[in-house]
């Protein structure tokens, strides 16, 4: 088992890394890129969020809220929901590429607010 701190910094490094991959995915439907470019963003955001998520439950795990979730962490899991499927958004309607550039950053504030201060 490991230590809370390696789940703090596997959840984060996984945000970063899926943002990049999204940022990514925007810069190439805003350029019109071909597809060779989309592929490694779309690679990115999936392993980013798949870190993401086995830090947070690591992390859950380790704080023992295990046995009855907390609405925040629920709330939380919507939200990186809508966040994995943004690459959706921006492949299928390149034109909203700008709108999902300021919608994302906004829904990882959301997150981080839901994991600082555990509102509910």
């Amino acid at each position: 088992m490991f230590s809370i701190l390696f789940y703090k910094v596997m959840h984060l490094a996984g945000l970063f890394v899926a943002f990049m991959g999204l940022a990514g995915l925007v810069w190439a439907a805003l350029t019109k890129a071909d597809k060779s470019a989309k592929r490694p963003a779309l690679i990115f955001h999936g392993i980013g969020l798949f870190f993401a998520l086995v830090g947070g439950f690591g992390l859950a795990a380790r704080l023992g809220l295990v046995s009855g979730l907390p609405g925040w962490i629920h709330a939380k899991i919507a939200v990186w929901l809508l966040i994995g499927l943004l690459p959706i958004v921006v492949k299928r309607k390149p034109e909203l590429a700008t709108a999902v550039w300021f919608t994302a950053p906004t829904l990882g504030l959301l997150a981080a607010y839901l994991g600082v201060y555990k509102p509910f």
